[in-house]
């Protein structure tokens, strides 16, 4: 069994949901290969807040592929209030399954105690490595039924290089 070892670089930006920074914020969708949205497990209001507006905010200005991950944050507190918590996870699950593919992760997570918060890094870092992989094999794939034209072949190994999008991420 081979392994493949990639180098990831990542560029993180926290804004914590403020709208204050909701204007700069356009300019990093842009950019992103991926998002990572978080709400509080036990306010549905928050949850409600991403729905309504981050997720607009994502679909009008990054791009069509950019992968997101959902990521409920404070569930150390879920015992607590049950009840908003399952009407939460409930809301939580109707946004992914109406997301057409672009919520790649729905995870729950305690900053206070650290609990799935390197998962949802790492689920989100999956899925751009696997969405970059079938990209790369559907550009070779495509280069090698286009063979005839010595164009195309420079065009393919250009569209190709190590490492990709370096100011996204790095791939090796």
């Amino acid at each position: 069994v081979g392994l493949c070892v990639q180098v990831v670089k990542l560029q993180i930006w926290d804004t914590a949901g403020q709208e204050r920074f909701r204007s700069i914020t356009q300019s990093y969708y842009r950019g992103s290969n991926g998002i990572i949205l978080a709400y509080d497990v036990t306010d549905p209001q928050s949850l409600r807040h991403v729905a309504t507006v981050w997720m607009k905010e994502v679909q009008r200005h990054a791009t069509h592929d950019a992968l997101l991950v959902l990521v409920g944050n404070k569930s150390d507190l879920a015992s607590s209030c049950p009840e908003q918590v399952a009407a939460t996870r409930a809301m939580a699950e109707q946004l992914v399954e109406g997301s057409q593919g672009r919520i790649v992760a729905h995870i729950e997570t305690s900053a206070k105690t650290g609990v799935n918060v390197g998962t949802a890094f790492t689920a989100l870092i999956d899925a751009l490595v696997e969405q970059r992989s079938r990209k790369r094999a559907a550009a070779m794939l495509d280069g090698h039924s286009k063979r005839g034209s010595a164009t195309h072949r420079l065009s393919t190994a250009t569209a190709l290089p190590m490492g990709g999008d370096r100011a996204s991420w790095c791939a090796c």
